[in-house]
């Protein structure tokens, strides 16, 4: 009898079981496409991308022939094929693509999803044609969940521009981001920071500040800290390269000041302390560019290894080499290794150091690390995409410039390799002058030439005495006089007179030099000083100065 009602009651259990089945069926059966795309949203919006991408495939089982379903779709296949570096399921958004314009020949939405799409898979071309179509057919949008229609077709152009770049089609990519701008001015922040890298990228350095300065008077930066401080940063590194660094400084000290406390906060922060540390070295206060560094290296490890490199240069800059090859050797054990410029610094920085100190074998060893690691750092541009150049390699902490060919010339000069060091002075001239084209009162394209040059007279006594080590001299005179306080500038000036037998220029420099804060402790200045005076046949000022030069070695 137990036996009998225990199968009963299966039975009944099985058949509730069916009906329950049956019941949840009829439901989901109930719910109708829209239903299951406003699902589908509501997923998307949470990050459940995988169970968005079932939700919009219920509803085009449902209903196929519906354009928005296949374009609800696309974002989230996109971002799982990111995520996972997934191609199927990036063939799956473009076959998405492909039937909404199939449904809908003229949808904006559909052909802006298309452009995107086949800018990531690097044929720009087509993109930029399916951008085309998508701004030709702006009419026919429907606003969505995102962006209204002006919204939107600002984007696209920003999009365009971004891929016309790739194709090296310069004009015409500054051209789509300024349209750009004009449609939606107060909206588009996104427009406004890529005009502004693409105009420093090619040394418009004053019209990139201004796109700057419009990338912070967004709507979306003005009510955000965080993104407030992102063009800012901006503008502080291009006022370092222009050589106004009371400017920069001034900039960096704004973002500092603000109240950021968002995700990422501290890394903000530690760039700002790290761009006031470079533009007070530079500005001849080095204590308190060392403090900065200090600051930028407690907040942010990740950043350390640069924000040492530039307390490096700054100990460097003020005679304390052994302190000096320590900041280097930290900064190259923090850097990670495809950092290859900021490595090729630091090496560099180091080398000089030691060979201050007298420890020559190990410099040249330095420098020949030094030199490996600008090879790398020039392999790894020559085969970067043009908006890489334009971004990435513009706006690192060590970019490419006539500093670093500078450098590089420097390092392989101390390593006997004469030819090569004369083509990476020739690679500096090169970027020297093409940024002084773009912006005459450049300081550091005026104060890199007149270094350049000079040491380019070395390997032709010719080219020396027809006056190249003379216009040298005329671009260090521009230099002090875009920006007089200027240490760096002022004494390389006067080591150039003096080479030149100029000697009372020469000393009216070194004069003006160790006015500048921090350089009347400099003793190598002092010996400088003390040498030129002896050309001179001013022996007992020379003597004093030689006597100041001991002073400050035994203060050390």
């Amino acid at each position: 009898m137990k036996i009998a009602k225990i199968v009963v009651g299966s039975k009944l259990a099985l058949v509730l079981l069916a009906l329950a089945t049956l019941c949840v069926c009829a439901v989901a059966q109930d719910e109708t496409a829209d239903e299951w795309y406003k699902k589908g949203r509501d997923l998307d919006r949470n990050g459940s991308y995988e169970e968005a991408v079932k939700a919009y495939n219920r509803a085009i089982e449902l209903e196929p022939n519906n354009a928005t379903f296949y374009t609800a779709i696309v974002p989230n296949l996109n971002t799982l094929a990111f995520i996972a570096n997934n191609q199927s399921k990036r063939n799956e958004s473009m076959k998405a693509i492909d039937k909404a314009l199939q449904i809908d020949p003229g949808n904006p939405l559909a052909w802006e999803m298309k452009g995107e799409v086949l800018s990531q898979m690097e044929k720009y071309n087509e993109s930029v044609d399916a951008y085309d179509k998508a701004i030709k057919n702006i009419g026919s949008y429907r606003q969505d969940i995102h962006a209204n229609q002006t919204e939107f077709l600002s984007y696209i152009w920003t999009s365009k521009s971004i891929s016309l770049w790739q194709l090296m089609r310069y004009n015409e990519s500054l051209a789509g981001v300024d349209k750009a701008v004009q449609i939606d001015p107060a909206g588009n922040y996104d427009a406004w920071a890529f005009k502004g890298e693409l105009l420093a990228s090619l040394g418009r350095y004053n019209e990139s500040l201004l796109a700057f300065e419009g990338a912070a008077a967004t709507e979306t930066a003005s009510s955000q800290p965080e993104i407030w401080s992102l063009p800012w940063a901006k503008e502080g590194y291009v006022l370092t390269q222009m050589g106004r660094y009371e400017d920069a400084d001034q900039i960096y000290q704004k973002i500092i000041g603000l109240n950021l406390t968002s995700e990422g906060a501290d890394r903000r922060l530690a760039n700002a302390w790290r761009g006031r540390g470079n533009a007070l070295a530079k500005l001849g206060d080095y204590n308190e560019s060392l403090q900065a560094f200090d600051k930028s290296i407690e907040l942010y490890e990740y950043n350390a290894p640069y924000a040492w490199t530039g307390k490096g240069d700054a100990l460097r800059s003020s005679g304390r080499y052994d302190e000096a090859v320590k900041a280097f050797d930290r900064a190259l054990e923090l850097y990670p290794m495809h950092a290859d410029a900021g490595i090729a610094q630091a090496q560099k920085g180091r080398g000089d150091s030691l060979a201050k100190l007298g420890k020559s074998e190990e410099a040249l060893a330095t420098y020949g690390a030094a030199v490996g690691a600008s090879d790398k750092a020039i392999k790894a541009f020559n085969n970067a995409t043009p908006l890489d150049k334009a971004v990435s390699f513009t706006f690192d902490p060590y970019p490419l410039d006539q500093k670093f060919w500078i450098d590089r010339g420097s390092a392989l000069k101390a390593l006997g390799r004469e030819e090569e060091a004369k083509d990476a002075y020739e690679n500096a001239l090169d970027s020297a002058n093409k940024s002084l084209l773009q912006s005459p009162q450049d300081f550091n394209a005026h104060d890199a030439k007149g270094k350049i040059l000079f040491e380019l007279s070395r390997y032709d006594e010719s080219l020396f005495e027809m006056g190249r080590a003379n216009e040298s001299l005329d671009s260090l005179n521009q230099a002090v006089e875009v920006d007089p306080q200027s240490a760096e500038a002022w004494r390389w000036k006067a080591g150039i007179a003096a080479e030149l037998g100029m000697y009372e220029e020469a000393l009216a420099a070194y004069n003006e030099t160790l006015q500048l804060d921090g350089m009347e402790e400099n003793a190598e200045i002092w010996q400088e000083k003390g040498a030129v005076l002896m050309a001179l046949g001013r022996q007992d000022e020379a003597d004093a100065a030689f006597a100041k030069a001991k002073e400050q070695v035994y203060q050390r």
